[in-house]
């Protein structure tokens, strides 16, 4: 055929050079086969006889198994995207029902008299904790495995996030008559770092600590130090705890796996807490190691690298404006939020939490809250993404700063989109702050407080 005649007529031009290209050979049976020619012309001037040689090489089950390949590769790529919508949905629809249960579970214990309900609820908010650690494990995995997780460095001071981390177990650990501290040798140890990873490594660590500990208690010490040109933060978390069995030790860090399993295990959870830890801590260029010796307790140790200290950095101080929470103090009006939520539970907690700090209005649609933020001049505006039919979150709050006068309206994404990397895509999208579903009333309160500073500024 007229290609063929042109591959002939360029092997012809090339003069003993060897020139390869494929194509289909009909055999004498009539089938079809991929064949690839490795040919040249030869110009022999003593004889004056010029003639063609070369290979032919045999290569349809080449390209089957490439067609194959590709083929896989496809679907593979069509299987991570279902996964990741599927995940992401999960996530969503897991997330939602627990603003109810934990929320309401903390308004009760804080607020019921009788002891039996008190405890009840404490049982309650305990158990949709659990879920939720057990939720963000998984999805936190997920993400990990498929190479998702997406890296949101900052300057942290390590120093301040492990004073807080620990503080916040100290209720916990009391339960079980337990103590936790931190020793802080370092105030200034600075590091880019990803603050959810730090948090997620040193909750899993200290929470494991409480957990196989049964009495005595959890040290967390921080240092710095220096190593050639590299410095680095070295955190210790040690706890006097049951301790690892030797022939336990090299499992710990593996998927799913825990020192008692089976139906004989001693102890709740899903075995991915330190899976995580470890693999977070290698995302932040750091290293882990554990020392540990059964019925002696158990070590862990945390390299991460830092950033050059500064002696300026200082802690911000709080700012209390007419515009903050304690406004009502000298008579002046509420500062006014406008919730955008279409889950009645998620509204009566949100409305509970916030009904002596805030006046809250509440539109259930997109294209509601556009109207409302029309007539009605809000100081914040707390914005579900996932709205049902009509307008999403995302559409609504950029028509909201279209509005005459809207533009620099704080408009906090308040979603059980939750997954690594959802936050960093809402903050893109323009929306002012994040907080995610199911939320603790002091998180929610803490961030309105900062959003309202930062407006105040």
């Amino acid at each position: 055929d007229v290609k063929d005649r042109g591959r002939l007529l360029n092997i012809l031009k090339s003069k003993n050079q060897v020139v390869g290209y494929e194509t289909a050979f009909k055999k004498k049976d009539g089938s079809l086969i991929d064949v690839r020619f490795n040919t040249r012309y030869v110009q022999n001037e003593e004889t004056e006889k010029n003639f063609l040689e070369g290979t032919v090489e045999d290569i349809t089950t080449q390209h089957k198994i490439q067609a194959e390949l590709i083929t896989a590769k496809e679907r593979a790529e069509e299987m991570s995207r279902i996964k990741s919508n599927f995940l992401a949905n999960m996530s969503h629809e897991l997330r939602t029902p627990l603003v109810a249960i934990l929320g309401f579970a903390e308004i009760f214990k804080t607020e019921l008299k009788d002891k039996i309900y008190g405890e009840m609820s404490e049982s309650i908010y305990a158990s949709g904790q659990r879920l939720l650690e057990t939720l963000n494990s998984i999805l936190d995995l997920s993400k990990i495995e498929a190479n998702k997780i997406e890296i949101n460095n900052e300057e942290l001071n390590v120093s301040k996030i492990i004073r807080d981390i620990t503080g916040s177990f100290e209720n916990f650990a009391q339960k079980k008559g337990l103590f936790v501290k931190s020793v802080i040798k370092d105030e200034n140890a600075f590091g880019m770092l990803d603050r959810q990873m730090v948090y997620t490594i040193f909750n899993q660590l200290i929470n494991n600590g409480i957990k196989y500990t049964i009495e005595g208690g959890i040290t967390v010490e921080l240092d710095t130090y220096r190593q050639k040109n590299e410095k680095w933060i070295k955190i210790s978390v040690k706890d006097t705890g049951i301790g690892i069995p030797a022939e336990s030790m090299k499992l710990i860090f593996e998927e799913f796996r825990q020192v008692s399993e089976g139906l004989n295990r001693n102890f709740e959870g899903t075995g991915l807490g330190l899976t995580i830890s470890k693999k977070f801590v290698e995302i932040l260029n750091g290293k882990i190691s554990v020392s540990s010796r059964e019925g002696a307790g158990t070590e862990f140790i945390i390299l991460l690298p830092a950033t050059k200290i500064s002696d300026a950095a200082s802690e911000s101080q709080v700012k209390h404006g007419v515009m903050g929470p304690n406004s009502d103090q000298s008579g002046k009006e509420l500062p006014r939020i406008l919730l955008v939520e279409n889950d009645q539970p998620t509204i009566d907690v949100t409305r509970i939490i916030l009904r002596k700090l805030y006046n809250v209005d509440v539109e259930s649609t997109g294209t509601n809250a556009v109207t409302a933020t029309g007539r009605t001049n809000y100081d914040v505006i707390l914005m579900d993404i996932n709205l049902g039919a009509g307008m999403d979150g995302t559409t609504a709050m950029k028509k909201i700063r279209e509005l005459p006068g809207n533009s620099n309206i704080p408009v906090v994404a308040f979603t059980a989109y939750a997954m690594a990397g959802d936050r960093e895509k809402f903050l893109k999208e323009g929306f002012s702050d994040y907080i995610a579903k199911p939320f603790e009333k002091k998180t929610l309160i803490d961030l309105l407080t900062k959003v309202f500073e930062k407006k105040g500024a």
